[in-house]
């Protein structure tokens, strides 16, 4: 009776310490203009413990002294958190994330095509070619009677069906860009060998295509999440 007793307080004890060595860190991830940040990725590299931020920004995670904290987003810069005393002692820290760049990998998007990328076995026509043929074949740059003509045979609306597609092999570049093969296995649970007709499914979306021009990459990245998961059920029948 005295043993079995003396193992209860025992592993009460024991299991009161490892409760107290687990502090739980409280904080708020926002933009460099204060405006507070969801769904932002909280990983504490020590115990692999992972959380969220909440529709305000807050979160809460559980650290020891001298843990890591990596705060990481796509669309921002990455951020880490050393878990010192005051750390520990502030109920409330404030991480203000940097926003990525990628105006180097848009200037670098016209050299890219849609057969570079393996999506089509065939390579087409450059972009500006083919708005400049479709304009001296419209009515504006052709005259009325090339117009016409054009209009008559069927010429006209296949050159717009040309500008529209290399259109299109925009949005699926800058959708390889800001999310590129290892994010989309990862976090939209794409297989590889799929994941560049999964950005070509997704650039029929037109909700996709106005986000791509407004370069709204977190809106783009929930919209994704949930396309990813109709695309699944699309592979799989």
């Amino acid at each position: 009776m005295i043993f079995r007793y003396t193992l209860c307080v025992l592993i009460f004890a024991i299991a009161t310490i490892l409760g107290y060595s687990q502090n739980q860190i409280h904080g708020i991830v926002v933009t460099d203009r204060n405006n507070a940040l969801e769904n932002i990725n909280v990983t504490n590299l020590i115990s692999k413990k992972q959380t969220v931020t909440n529709e305000k920004g807050m979160f809460t995670i559980a650290a020891e002294l001298n843990d890591a904290i990596k705060i990481s987003s796509v669309q921002y810069e990455d951020y880490y958190i050393k878990v010192d005393q005051k750390t520990i002692n502030n109920n409330n820290i404030v991480i203000k994330l940097i926003a990525k760049s990628y105006e180097l990998q848009q200037v670098n998007i016209v050299k890219l095509d849609a057969y570079k990328m393996g999506i089509i076995n065939y390579k087409p026509k450059q972009y500006t070619v083919a708005q400049r043929r479709q304009y001296s074949n419209s009515f504006a740059g052709g005259g009325l009677v090339v117009g016409l003509i054009n209009a008559i045979n069927g010429k006209s609306k296949m050159l717009k069906k040309i500008v529209a597609e290399e259109k299109r092999y925009d949005i699926i570049i800058y959708l390889k860009t800001v999310f590129p093969d290892d994010y989309v296995v990862q976090n939209f649970k794409i297989p590889l060998e799929y994941s560049n007709g999964f950005r070509y499914y997704a650039s029929y979306n037109q909700e996709v295509v106005e986000l791509c021009k407004q370069k709204k990459v977190m809106d783009l990245q929930f919209l994704l999440t949930k396309l990813a998961v109709d695309y699944l059920q699309t592979i799989k029948e």
